[in-house]
């Protein structure tokens, strides 16, 4: 009778491990700056933002212009399951 209370608290743990384990797998980044090139920015270049994998293919997770200030801003997101 008392081993199912015994396995209550193991399933708890177990139940908040899985929650946080999926938790941890959605990830998302935001990055802002200005691209110069010498003292003067850099206008109209390609700015990618990509999230690097070391046994599988890399994934690019945004990509934008630099403005006429050499000024961008990129956010994506990735979800590991």
């Amino acid at each position: 009778m008392m081993s199912g209370f015994r396995m209550l608290p193991v399933l708890t743990i177990l139940l908040i491990a899985a929650d946080l384990s999926s938790a941890l797998l959605d990830q998302s980044i935001a990055i802002k700056g200005q691209l110069v090139c010498g003292d003067k920015p850099s206008t109209g270049d390609t700015v990618k933002l990509i999230n690097h994998n070391t046994f599988t293919f890399d994934n690019e997770l945004a990509s934008g212009t630099t403005d006429e200030q050499g000024f961008y801003e990129l956010s994506g997101d990735l979800s590991e399951s």
